[in-house]
């Protein structure tokens, strides 16, 4: 997975260097998102700590974590920041993106979200930027949210940014086959569908760079707005969302649950069994 979204990333179908004209563009949005998010009463329940503790799970160069510690900062908050992801390359740029906007360097990682609970650390919130989920078909995405709900503070949030796929793509557009993602002088990318898994309820896209012939086979999940959420609600007691641009959404969370480990779902993994003569 690991290597698959270096390059898959390495292509330049989404942009997110802030140090390039696009990637600027990006974290300016982001930052429009969060001073809108910090006003949320989830939120400002938490600004009275002395400092908050932000971990940002997927977070590649950094633009979401970054973007809410600035907007706490304007508040007055002192803000501890790590950043993890799977691309080594990505948190690098996160480091020096948050020395330029924050003054200090963020603490990073390479982690998988799914594992976020061997970090033994407790966090106020803890944040999925940049319509990341698509990565994660249901199953992992319910470690994930195992994973975030053992470390997350007893009073801490959850926040997750999300398009509803379903209704803005499939609805709206219909499912393409074949999609041309991105063309410039430097790329010609297109995307070929390459078939469905029904157990993990995932697709399988082909990304190639007609250029240079680079490809990638990447699983990617369609999610709607409401299954995420609902399956939000199942570890934490309270849901809200925070509509940010058309069908884009925040999803905040707070009041972890704690009914399931780790342990006990890694165990009982669901399989397919083929009993076929």
């Amino acid at each position: 997975m690991r290597e698959k979204l270096e390059r898959v990333y390495r292509m330049g179908i989404w942009l997110e260097d802030p140090y390039t004209n696009e990637g600027r563009e990006r974290f300016e949005r982001a930052l429009d998102f969060m001073r809108k998010a910090v006003k949320h009463p989830f939120i400002e329940n938490i600004l009275k700590l002395r400092k908050i503790r932000i971990l940002e799970l997927c977070g590649g160069a950094g633009i979401g974590g970054i973007a809410l510690g600035k907007a706490l900062s304007e508040k007055g908050v002192d803000v501890d920041l790590l950043i993890t992801d799977l691309r080594a390359s990505a948190l690098e740029i996160a480091k020096r993106w948050s020395m330029d906007v924050l003054g200090k360097e963020a603490r990073v990682k390479v982690l998988d979200a799914r594992e976020a609970y061997k970090l033994n650390e407790r966090f106020d919130i803890i944040l999925i930027y940049g319509l990341s989920i698509a990565h994660f078909s249901p199953w992992d995405f319910i470690l994930v949210l195992c994973s975030v709900n053992d470390i997350v503070d007893d009073k801490g949030i959850f926040i997750i940014d999300q398009i509803d796929i379903r209704h803005s793509i499939l609805m709206r557009l219909g499912y393409k086959e074949f999609v041309v993602e991105r063309v410039d002088e430097d790329r010609a990318i297109i995307s070929i569908h390459a078939g469905y898994d029904i157990i993990k309820g995932t697709a399988k896209r082909l990304y190639i760079n007609l250029i240079n012939k680079e490809r990638v086979l990447m699983d990617v999940c369609y999610w709607g707005l409401a299954e995420l959420a609902s399956l939000v609600w199942l570890f934490f007691k309270e849901v809200d969302f925070i509509r940010m641009l058309g069908d884009r959404y925040f999803i905040l969370a707070k009041g972890p649950r704690r009914k399931f480990t780790m342990k006990e779902l890694k165990n009982s993994i669901p399989r397919e069994v083929d009993l076929s003569l």
